[in-house]
């Protein structure tokens, strides 16, 4: 019995033992160099929703889409759709989003067709943080 309370004392203390040096090492480190290496800052996430025409006022877009408040940059594009379309249009295709790789930016676009024509036209519009 003596034995096996001795042998669990001893795995303890060596358990104790590997903890420890990690622990004070983090502590004996200078502030700067414990507070360049853990990154982290605030991250404010706005949604905001617009209703946008492009150029030409030929196709109106609503567009919901989520900036980050701290980089002001477009972290993604959750909604858009064609909200409203001219007279001159006859039918438009689904929207279809494009976020830039940095998000300094997002294009929404559609093709639409007038009545008795078969050119494709483009309804594009940007949409900046």
């Amino acid at each position: 019995m003596k034995k096996t309370i001795n042998r669990i004392l001893s795995l303890l203390l060596t358990a104790i033992l590997f903890i420890m040096p990690s622990s004070v090492s983090l502590a004996a480190m200078p502030k700067s160099h414990i507070a360049s290496s853990i990154n982290i800052s605030p991250q404010i996430l706005l949604t905001h929703h617009i209703s946008k025409w492009n150029d030409d006022k030929m196709i109106e877009f609503d567009v919901t889409y989520v900036v980050d408040d701290a980089n002001h940059k477009i972290v993604e594009v959750r909604d858009a759709y064609v909200s409203a379309k001219s007279s001159e249009v006859g039918h438009y295709t689904n929207a279809s989003v494009y976020l830039a790789p940095q998000g300094t930016y997002a294009t929404v676009k559609c093709n639409y067709y007038k009545p008795g024509s078969s050119k494709t036209y483009t309804a594009l519009i940007k949409i900046t943080p």
